[in-house]
């Protein structure tokens, strides 16, 4: 019945997911000038499994409107659910499509009074933040609503929607291209079972992601598995599929703490998927790239599920966009310095942020001018260091004489706990180092090897302030912080 209806929409439909035959009926309904509204699970609109779906509608329509609430209590719109949903209004539009409305709400309207207040700042506000805090209006253009990207629905802030985009279409070569692909080991849970170290055909894995599974950005086993039939074959076919590096494929995003993970021994995971044909430094460089702010944002772009635990599918992983550590040495070192200065700290958890609540709380700018103060400091030590001590700090950085712990916070330096607790601030340091530092100083200055080829937007937001403020961002985000947008922890 679905072929004689749409042909193109016909090929969309499964049995567990026969929604696009009814977006197809609906539209045999509109006229020359009518308006089809639908209501929708928000992760549809950034999904890798929905991107045939976003392309098909925007090319039989304009899509005017895409409105999503952000509240972490009151998110859905439809009964008996409990995720966020969205708004999709289309319209019929002949010739060149105009860009595409996002009204990214903080809270619904609780009452008559409030919903009159709510539509008084839609007719005052035409873009930018709602006046009476009731969320932001911003635009996408027609070009990535036709290439099937609606991303800025999953965010609070319009400036992360941007920079995601601006990451994910730089001149940096994605996983896919450098022929790194992410293993999805689905039958470990069917043909393995638990078992114990010392037992003859187990292997230890990587197995929990939540706040207590991995807790530093070197990979720790913490389960054992073994064949159910003691099969050593297929315990062997299946361990050649581990590797040096994991990537998470599903975690909370308030209780997490890591993107990926690296470390000397190759391992396999149940909550995390292996990305062959990486050598171990290799490997530890990517870590500490896909764990900063560029990495996370990301993944994160790439969601499915739901926007508080969101799983990655393999295919959106593989188009992450990262230095290339396979073919550039030098990039390969400086990452990998950076992963074995911050291999044994504890990662705070992805709703603590910088410790702090909020981008714009008062403590929060204290902080922002503390960290500055602090790398004014750390900048003019190592301006004072002699060419003996500088070659000592570069072997501590690849590990041969210990971690960054007594760099950071030497000769008593108040700051050492501040930040020695958090490599957030550390692994995005080393990012915009490799990708924006210019050799011979000044505007004028050829760029280091990381950074060669990329765009002026794209080099001005891998530079550390913006990474700083990016990450700062997403602290705030509903669905990381567990809070609305406007409220602290401490009101």
């Amino acid at each position: 019945m679905m072929k004689n209806i749409d042909n193109e929409v016909s090929d969309l439909v499964a049995k567990s997911a026969l929604e696009p035959m009814f977006v197809a009926l609906a539209e045999k309904c509109v006229d020359q000038n009518g308006i089809f509204t639908e209501f929708i699970p928000t992760v549809t609109l950034c999904a890798p499994s929905a991107l045939d779906k976003r392309i098909i509608l925007a090319k039989r329509f304009h899509i005017h409107t895409i409105f999503t609430v952000h509240n972490t209590i009151d998110k859905n719109l439809s009964q008996d659910v409990n995720i966020n949903e969205s708004i999709l209004i289309l319209r019929r539009c002949e010739g060149t499509k105009p860009p595409t409305r996002f009204i990214n709400l903080d809270r619904f309207p609780d009452n008559e009074e409030q919903l009159h207040s709510f539509f008084e700042s839609l007719e005052k506000c035409k873009e930018g933040e709602l006046p009476k805090d009731w969320g932001n209006i911003s635009f996408w253009p027609r070009e990535r609503i036709e290439r099937g990207d609606w991303t800025p629905a999953i965010w609070r802030s319009p400036e992360l929607a941007e920079a995601a985009a601006t990451f994910a279409e730089c001149e940096l070569p994605t996983l896919d291209e450098l022929e790194l692909k992410p293993f999805l080991n689905a039958n470990i849970i069917v043909s393995f079972e638990e078992s114990q170290p010392k037992i003859p055909l187990s292997f230890p894995i990587l197995h929990s992601k939540g706040e207590d599974g991995q807790t530093t950005i070197q990979s720790m086993p913490d389960k054992w598995r073994i064949h159910r039939k003691r099969n050593p074959k297929e315990t062997g076919h299946f361990l050649s599929k581990a590797s040096h590096l994991l990537i998470n494929f599903g975690q909370r995003n308030g209780t997490a703490r890591l993107v990926a993970v690296a470390g000397n021994e190759k391992y396999i995971g149940t909550g995390w998927l292996p990305v062959g044909g990486l050598t171990a430094d290799q490997a530890k460089a990517l870590a500490v790239f896909l764990n900063s702010t560029a990495g996370r944002i990301q993944l994160l772009r790439n969601m499915g599920q739901t926007l508080e635990f969101p799983v990655y599918a393999p295919a959106g992983i593989a188009n992450i966009r990262v230095p290339d550590v396979i073919n550039n040495g030098e990039v390969c070192r400086l990452l990998k310095a950076c992963w074995e200065e911050t291999r044994n700290i504890r990662v705070p958890q992805y709703r603590d942020g910088d410790g702090f609540d909020g981008q714009n709380h008062p403590r929060e700018k204290v902080r922002e001018a503390k960290f500055a103060e602090f790398q004014s400091r750390q900048s003019e030590r190592e301006k004072e260091k002699s060419g003996a001590e500088m070659r000592e700090r570069e072997k501590q950085s690849k590990g041969e004489s210990g971690a960054v712990k007594e760099e950071i916070g030497k000769d008593g330096d108040s700051m050492r706990h501040s930040f020695i607790e958090n490599p957030r601030p550390i692994w995005d340091k080393c990012v915009a180092k490799t990708l924006t530092a210019r050799k011979g100083g000044g505007k004028e200055g050829k760029a280091e090897n990381g950074g060669r080829g990329l765009s002026a937007e794209a080099r001005r937001l891998f530079r550390l302030p913006s990474l700083n403020h990016l990450r700062r961002l997403l602290h705030r985000e509903p669905h990381i912080r567990g809070k609305s947008y406007n409220e602290h922890s401490d009101e």
